[in-house]
């Protein structure tokens, strides 16, 4: 045997949790005793006996004492149970240990590494506000509402509401649809309708909205068919099934256009064809005979009785007598009894034949008897007849939208009986008594049933209409006389001033005529009626004008319309005569006269057309009747999901069409729309908008008048660039400007009795209208002289002034105040006139004063040399020659500059005036003077071109001369303030030159000078004596402050930041100096371009565009480092950006140890400020010469290993 290795022992310990069996460590100690044995066995070959029998000795003891252990731990394990739940539990506890030990290895791993750099998040501050304000959260989305919070539900009033609205749209739907015969009688309550037909089925329609074409909605299909004897009166369809039907029903109502007549023969006739066999009720109640027929046979008749044929739902043939000799002598065949569904008209109820017929000499006679009273029937009256063969009846109907009559003949009396299908009628029995007599008065009982079905039918659609009427039948009146004894009359539910008569006639033809009665007065003891006016209305022409009727004509005859929606139609029409004659009157009492209410030359309806009574002005003649203009106004009615007037104007030309425009098309119509409600106030809105388009019509006529005036004498009123858009008789569009591009609009309000001037322009112009800064004052100038020809004067004149001014920038900055966030408007332009205009400059600090008095000069002035000058109106120093300066051509005698009293400029906008002549004359005798004579005038007003003025505002690279100048004058006010604070270190020296601010620094030994009179290179730097300055340095100082502190938006934080700069001592400028030598004069070999920052930018804690350079025992300052795209490493290390990377740097020089630290900022890249962290600390440690300032060679160390 193989000895046992040890590393497989070592495995089972493991595996077993330091636990040996006692098999394995018998194992061991056998395999161990052997190769000891053997080993002694191989080592006593060479020892003598004496030897050999020591070492056999102390092997055997060894043995002995191992196996004597053994035998004691076999005899313990017989009791070692005990021992081995200490076992367990010794080795659960030290697991437990073992997870003590991990987790507090893995929080000390945490508290050392990974809570180094966490933080707590930020507070939900609104929430807890919330919470602890409110009591509730309501922050949740909306979403958990929508989808489990069940919406509330709608309250009574507003639910009885809704179900009376649906109500009313279900009876629409009813009268306007046709519905089938045996479906003629709907039940219609709580926003669903009940169809019920008798023995059959009963369902329960609504409609889920008020759209027209909306399907209508199947509720509930309750089967009628029953079997009280076999099924106990339980119910004979299956749930199921119902549910199935349902369904089916449903999808046809979705599809069919037809609805109701599909539902009826669905239910009626086939449902499936695998499932429910075709006409589903009658197929039922055959099915019921036939288990009936099967319990007789079974139970009563035997075999005398047998049903030879069950077809289902066709038919049931039933054979009895079939063991009678009488009966096999007299019918061979046998005697069957067919019970079977018509196919043809599913709509009648079950049928019944025999076989053999039962005619006899009885049915013989009957049948002759009913073939002579149909052929009696037809000759005498236009009755259709219909006879049937077992039994011998007859189907008589009497008018075409009646019910039917059944005649049968009584077999064994040879007498007839009359009956109707659904309701009684009192002449049935004089007509039964009149065909079993003499037959003299038929006609006249026939032409009374007649009367009667009609009062019958217009009976229950006046209860449906929810109308009331009267039955003047049975009550006496004078208007018998004139509408015979069977009339209605019917009153409207909005007027007491008409009322509908419905007249009852015996003559086949037009049995029923409708009048409409306009009442003068009813007596109120004797109720008789006096009337004015009586209309007949014809249903035949309300038909062929209908424009729904036309629809219905493409898919079936005229005479196929329903009754209902024949009388709805009525009903209608009427209502829009009440309507026609109600306008009628009231357009009356403002004496507008009209045509009445005719046919409307369109074929829909009526029509109101206005013949005279309404005038307009032209000019100056007098006013001219309306319909001599060739103008018409024609009002309609226009019914669609809701009722509203509708009145069109039409002119026979558009004033416009001799003015220039655009457009060729002229619009000669406009369209106004009224709510139907109140007559008075569609009148009166009518009114008033007619007033609007009388001023419109005025005005623009006028205008158009002048200027074809003017063009036969020769002269040009209007400008070569203004132009007509549109003119839609209540708004006029003119577009003008040099390619066009603006537009203004002109309105009429009626509240405010003005006209109201709106500017803007078209998508492709590249400013807005600047028009729109003298609005007002151009709308007041047209409301007071009524003549757009002088408007669009106005515009021309005054158009090139304010497309200058609105070049200004107007965008308010946020850096101008102490308070940073607050925000300050640039330039404020306030129009005191059309010629008049104020000029602000950092509202309320500068002010200047602009002029038109001609088209050809401009006074533009500082506002604070003017008499009406505020006290805290600025002065701008220079202002003249600053004018002088940007006038090329002011000793060629185009620009003129001298001094005018105020008084004098009278503003003339059509031509030259007087202030021309003298400006020309002055120009003649000054033109000699020298400029500087003229610039120290300071009561003058400076007299400019419109050039001029156009150079000076037309920006160049975003900033235009006059923000250059304004911009020295804001510094200079803004460099006094802070010479004057208590830490500026600067100190003003006293000088008498004009505009000029001299101040000095002993730290850095420089003396600055600011002249504000000039616009380029106003700041100049001199050393102060026993200072070594190179004036290589001081031109790069006064570059940097001319290209990066006086730029565009002149930043006050960037004036402040220079001045801190001037603060530093002499050897720490220089190294600013060179630093902005390095920004303006980039090497492009460089990897990095280095960039100073005067203002935080965003990303830090402080305010941002704040002064950046800080300076206290230490400075602080910020650097803006950029990668060159052009260096050769760009590509290997950013091959993907877009855009170079840049490094925002925040250092701090301590002067006193001479270092350069980085400032520690989280919001800045960890990894790049760690690597410049590393960087300036070896420069500090190792590099940092000590006669040195060190900042410029800690920013070259950081350029040059910065990766």
């Amino acid at each position: 045997m193989p000895p046992i290795e040890y590393a497989n022992a070592s495995q089972n310990s493991v595996m077993f949790g330091n636990v040996v069996p006692l098999s394995t460590l018998m194992e061991f100690l056998i395999q161990r005793t052997y190769h000891e044995l053997s080993i002694l066995s191989e080592l006593l070959l060479g020892k003598n006996d004496l030897e050999r029998k020591i070492e056999i000795c102390q092997f055997a003891n060894r043995t002995k004492q191992t196996f004597v252990r053994l035998l004691a731990l076999v005899k313990w394990t017989n009791s070692a149970n005990k021992v081995d739940k200490c076992a367990r539990i010794f080795s659960f506890l030290q697991q437990q240990q073992l997870l003590f030990v991990e987790t507090a290895d893995c929080l000390a791993r945490m508290a050392r590494e990974t809570l180094v750099h966490a933080r707590l998040p930020s507070f939900s501050l609104p929430c807890a506000i919330d919470v602890l304000m409110t009591g509730t959260y309501p922050r949740l989305p909306f979403c958990i509402k929508e989808k489990i919070v069940p919406p509330e539900p709608l309250p009574p009033l507003e639910k009885k509401r809704v179900l009376t609205k649906l109500t009313q749209v279900i009876e629409y739907r009813i009268v306007m649809n046709d519905l089938p015969h045996s479906m003629c009688k709907p039940v219609i309550e709580n926003g669903r309708v009940k169809f019920t037909v008798d023995h059959e089925f009963e369902v329960f329609l609504t409609l889920m909205g008020d759209t027209p074409n909306l399907p209508w909605r199947l509720l509930n299909i309750d089967i009628l068919v029953e079997d009280y004897e076999s099924k106990n009166g339980r119910s004979l369809v299956h749930p199921q099934q119902v549910a199935f039907i349902h369904e089916m029903v449903q999808s046809k109502l979705l599809e069919s256009e037809q609805p109701l007549h599909d539902l009826y023969n669905c239910l009626l006739s086939t449902v499936t064809n695998f499932l429910f066999p075709d006409f589903f009720c009658q197929s039922l109640q055959l099915e019921v005979l036939y288990f009936q027929s099967f319990t007789l046979i079974k139970e009563k008749f035997g075999d005398f009785v047998k049903v030879d044929e069950y077809n289902l739902g066709r038919n049931l043939i039933i054979s009895y007598w079939r063991d009678s000799g009488k009966s096999q002598k007299l019918y061979p065949t046998g005697c069957k009894l067919n019970i079977y569904v018509d196919e043809k008209n599913t709509s009648k109820p079950l049928f019944i034949s025999h076989s053999p017929v039962l005619y006899g000499e009885d049915g013989m006679k009957s049948m002759k008897q009913i073939n002579e009273l149909k052929r009696e029937l037809e000759m005498f009256t236009s009755a259709k007849c219909s006879i049937i063969d077992f039994p011998p009846l007859m189907y008589l109907t009497v008018s075409k939208e009646l019910e039917e009559i059944i005649i049968t003949v009584d077999m064994m009396k040879g007498l007839f009986s009359v009956t109707k299908i659904n309701s009684a009628n009192p002449y049935l029995d004089a007509l039964e008594d009149s065909l079993n007599g003499d037959r003299k008065d038929i006609g006249q009982i026939f032409a009374a049933i007649r009367v009667f079905q009609y009062k019958c039918m217009y009976e229950s659609m006046l209860v449906s209409h929810r109308l009331q009427y009267t039955d003047y039948s049975q009550k006496p009146t004078d208007l018998h006389a004139t509408f015979g004894k069977n009339f209605f009359s019917v009153a409207f539910p909005n007027t007491n001033k008409y009322t509908m008569i419905i007249k009852f006639s015996n003559k086949d033809k037009a049995c029923v005529q409708h009048f409409l009665l306009k009442v003068r007065e009813m007596d109120p003891v004797s109720k008789r009626l006096n009337y004015s006016e009586m209309i007949f209305v014809d249903p035949a022409k309300i038909l062929e004008s209908n424009s729904i009727n036309a629809l219905l004509n493409s898919k079936k005859s005229k005479a196929s319309v329903p009754l209902m929606h024949m009388f709805s139609n009525i009903y209608s029409h009427m209502e829009d005569i009440i309507l026609f004659d109600g306008l009628n009157d009231e357009l009356g009492l403002l004496g507008i006269y009209n045509s009445n209410h005719l046919p409307d030359p369109c074929g829909i309806g009526y029509s109101l057309q206005i013949t005279k009574g309404i005038s307009f002005d032209t000019s100056d003649a007098a006013k001219i009747p309306f319909n001599s203009h060739d103008m018409t106004v024609t009002f309609r009615l226009i019914k669609k999901d809701k009722c509203y007037w509708c009145v069109l104007v039409t002119a026979s030309e558009n004033p416009i069409f001799s003015l220039p425009t655009l457009n060729e098309q002229y619009t000669r119509c406009f369209l106004k729309v009224y709510d139907v409600s109140d007559v008075k106030k569609v009148v009166s809105s009518f009114a008033t908008d007619w007033n609007v388009n009388y001023q419109m019509l005025k005005i623009v006529h006028d205008m158009s008048y002048q200027y074809n005036d003017h063009l036969v004498q020769g002269e040009q009123t209007l400008p070569s660039q203004f132009y007509i858009e549109s003119f839609s008789f209540n708004k006029l569009v003119i577009s003008y400007g040099p390619k066009r591009h603006f537009l203004v609009s002109v309105e009429y309000c009626n509240n405010t009795k003005s006209f109201q001037v709106t500017f803007g322009s078209h998508a492709d112009s590249v400013i807005s209208n600047p028009h729109s800064l003298v609005s007002a004052h151009l709308s007041h100038h047209l409301n007071k002289s009524k003549s757009l020809v002088l408007f669009c004067k106005l515009l021309a004149q005054t158009c090139e002034v304010n497309e200058q001014l609105y070049k200004l920038n107007t965008t308010p900055l946020v850096w101008t105040k102490v308070n940073w966030m607050l925000p300050v408007q640039n330039y404020t332009v306030v129009a005191q006139s059309l010629f008049h205009y104020r000029i602000y400059y950092f509202y309320p600090l500068f002010c200047m004063e602009l002029s038109c008095p001609n088209k050809t000069y401009i006074t533009f002035k500082d506002s604070s040399i003017s008499p009406n000058a505020k006290l805290n109106d600025a002065s701008l120093s220079g202002f003249q020659a600053f004018l002088c300066a940007s006038s090329d051509s002011l000793c060629s005698s185009n620009d003129v500059t001298g001094s005018i009293d105020e008084n004098n400029a009278q503003h003339n906008v059509v031509g030259m005036s007087d202030v021309d002549n003298f400006l020309l004359s002055d120009l003649q005798m000054n033109v000699f003077r020298s400029a500087a004579e003229k610039i120290h005038q300071p009561f003058l007003e400076n007299y400019v071109t419109r050039d001029l003025l156009t150079k000076l505002m037309t920006p160049i690279n975003n900033v235009s001369p006059l923000d250059k100048y304004l911009g020295v004058q804001y510094f200079r006010r803004h460099l006094q303030r802070i010479i004057k604070s208590d830490d500026s270190q600067l100190i003003q020296i006293p000088t008498t030159e004009a505009g000029v601010l001299m101040f000095k620094s002993d730290l850095s030994g420089l003396q600055l000078k600011f002249n504000a009179s000039l616009v380029s290179s106003p700041l100049k730097i001199f050393p102060l004596q026993d200072t070594p300055w190179d004036m290589d340095d001081l031109f790069s100082l006064e570059k940097f402050f001319e290209v990066k502190v006086l730029s565009h938006p002149y930043k006050p934080s960037n004036l402040e930041a220079f001045c801190s700069l001037l603060k530093m001592h002499f050897h720490i400028l220089k190294d600013f100096i060179n630093i902005f030598r390095m920004e303006l004069n980039a090497d492009k070999n460089m990897r990095w371009f280095v960039q100073l920052l005067l203002t935080f930018p965003s990303g830090f804690d402080y305010n941002m565009g704040a002064n950046a350079i800080v300076i206290s025992r230490k400075i602080v300052f910020i650097l803006l480092l950029t990668c060159n795209v052009g260096h050769p490493s760009y590509a290997e290390s950013t091959p993907s950006s877009n855009q170079p990377p840049n490094v925002i740097l925040p250092l701090c020089y301590d002067s006193a140890t001479n270092t350069v630290q980085l400032v520690e900022n989280h919001k800045q890249n960890v990894n790049q400020m760690s690597v410049v962290a590393n960087i300036l600390k070896r420069f500090s440690d190792f590099l940092v010469k000590p006669n040195e300032c060190s900042i410029l060679p800690a920013i070259r160390e950081i350029i040059a290993n910065l990766t």
